[in-house]
């Protein structure tokens, strides 16, 4: 047996991740039992590209707060967070009207700062350069494995008990999650605008290019809705999608902290990630659209530590990394849903959005490169 050579602040800094981790787990049980149906509920009464809009207002909201803002109250912000949250649950239970619908999207993207910016913070702060990459794995994989199985619950619930049930089940995570929020030690942070995008200096564009990406990563369970019908249909499809690249992300992650190499892995994967995304495009089956979509889950869900680990291993200060990241990542957001409207209105359907996204994702790497990060994994510079 080997001895405990934790030192007293490193089993307190352990128990503290534990707890935040677990926070996470929570959240995202909740979000997917309470919401990941939301979509089928919105589908019924407005089209694509009204979803687009919402999803659109959703990522812009945070982005005036994190500038403005000069004081992040960690635990308070995820309690206010998890509040808002839960009384977003009323959207299932008022008449659905477009305005109703822009302003669940508004007050809901409050959450990107009451709940993202804060646990960031505090699950990264305590990250060191030989785990970086793991602990963005664990994070990453949160979503993927509760997905295998959440959101088919969700949609049990609704298809045989109804939707009062669903709210009630809901409120009920809410409540604990707000208790395990308020039992965490307090932690404040203040912080300049203009100082953090300064220590983001040569991320800045690889954030944003990354949030531009994303956007036609997240519409891909939109883009599924034209072919399934119903809670149990899309449900089961997300449980699918859930299933897929869990594995492979723990494997590679932890190899590339014990290599201390970040390129050798991220070049192939965000190469293929950007393939694979832009071959979305030529889904017009349910069957291609399944197996592809599938894929890019597999490629994203390996891919994404990484993409999450260069502002860990960039800049020092990780409260301030972690702000500027969620700024730069919205503000990507923000514009690939706009361009995504645009292609939408010349072509009349989501798929060549993909492309779009996918060819954005390709300058990742070829700028990785200009700006000589991971210059120290010298395979790569003369």
């Amino acid at each position: 047996m080997q001895p405990n050579t934790d030192t007293p602040q490193a089993a307190v800094d352990r128990l503290e991740l534990g707890r935040v981790f677990n926070l996470q787990k929570i959240y995202t049980a909740f979000e997917f039992f309470g919401f990941a149906m939301l979509l089928v509920h919105f589908k019924r009464y407005f089209s694509f590209e009204q979803i687009i809009v919402g999803n659109l207002l959703f990522f812009f909201t945070p982005l005036p707060f994190i500038f403005f803002l000069r004081k992040v109250n960690t635990t308070a912000f995820l309690i206010t967070g998890f509040a808002i949250r839960a009384a977003c649950l009323a959207i299932y239970l008022v008449r659905p009207t477009y305005a109703a619908m822009l302003v669940y999207y508004l007050v809901s993207g409050t959450i990107i700062l009451f709940f993202w910016v804060p646990y960031n913070i505090r699950y990264f702060i305590l990250s060191r350069r030989d785990n970086r990459a793991t602990l963005a794995a664990r994070l990453t994989i949160v979503g993927p494995v509760l997905n295998t199985f959440v959101p088919f619950a969700s949609a049990l619930v609704i298809a045989e008990m109804g939707i009062p049930y669903l709210v009630a089940g809901s409120l009920v995570l809410a409540a604990l999650l707000i208790a395990s929020a308020a039992r965490l030690p307090k932690y404040e942070l203040s912080y300049k605008f203009a100082d953090v995008m300064k220590d983001a200096r040569g991320l800045r564009f690889l954030k944003f290019l990354q949030g531009v990406w994303e956007s036609g990563n997240m519409i891909i369970p939109l883009y599924g809705l034209t072919f399934l019908k119903g809670e149990l249909q899309y449900g089961t499809y997300l449980s699918y999608l859930g299933l897929v690249g869990v594995a492979g992300a723990l494997v590679v992650t932890r190899f590339s902290d014990r290599q201390r190499k970040r390129l050798k892995f991220f070049f192939p994967f965000v190469s293929a990630l950007a393939l694979l995304t832009m071959s979305l495009a030529s889904a017009g089956t349910f069957a291609r659209w399944t197996v592809l979509s599938g894929v890019v889950g597999v490629a994203s869900t390996m891919t994404y530590p990484f993409l999450f680990v260069i502002v860990l291993d960039r800049i020092e200060d990780k409260a301030a990394g972690m702000i500027a990241r969620e700024f730069l990542l919205n503000a990507g957001r923000v514009l690939g849903y706009a361009v995504i409207l645009v292609i939408m209105a010349f072509t009349g359907t989501l798929r060549w959005a993909f492309l779009f996204t996918g060819a954005t994702l390709l300058a990742y790497p070829v700028l990785l490169l200009r700006k000589r990060h991971y210059v120290e994994e010298n395979y790569l510079w003369p």
